[in-house]
């Protein structure tokens, strides 16, 4: 069997269930970009693929963002150690992870134009950007959440 282009790595769980889902649905359809890329479909189809990611990824950094908010405005848990929890957060840089998400969605949207201006996406391999883009905000950000959500393993978002 074939390696995904954009295999599912154990680094990109960050411990929230609908998140990590969400993630790894992002990843499949990088790696389907790529499969089309390599499968020569035509604009109108790779432009459909991408239009379908980008939906996803506005979906995915809304619900993120909600998450985030309720984090950073919500009680801290009772259980657990109050520091901890405090030190996670502020280390998640939640509203720098907030405004990172709307850069995130500017680059990619620049990357999908890209793929819409092409006269033939296909030769150009834009999934490498993609997968780029991908792996940049999980190591750069959502990495940082997986503090958050270990100190506050009872807490339904």
């Amino acid at each position: 069997m074939e390696t995904p282009f954009l295999a599912w790595r154990e680094e990109f769980v960050i411990g929230h269930e609908s998140l990590d889902a969400e993630h790894r649905r992002l990843a499949e359809m990088i790696t389907e970009t790529n499969a089309a890329e390599r499968a020569g479909k035509t604009s109108q189809q790779m432009n459909a693929i991408v239009d379908r990611l980008r939906c996803l990824a506005v979906d995915h950094f809304q619900h993120e963002n909600s998450i985030l908010n309720k984090i950073r405005s919500g009680p801290l848990p009772s259980g657990g150690n109050r520091q901890t929890n405090l030190r996670a957060i502020v280390d998640a840089s939640i509203s720098e992870h907030i405004i990172s998400h709307r850069r995130s969605l500017t680059k990619l949207g620049s990357i999908i134009l890209d793929i819409h201006s092409a006269l033939n996406p296909v030769e150009q391999s834009f999934s490498k950007d993609l997968k780029a883009w991908f792996i940049d905000h999980m190591k750069d950000f959502d990495a940082r959440l997986k503090a958050v959500f270990k100190t506050m393993p009872n807490r339904v978002f």
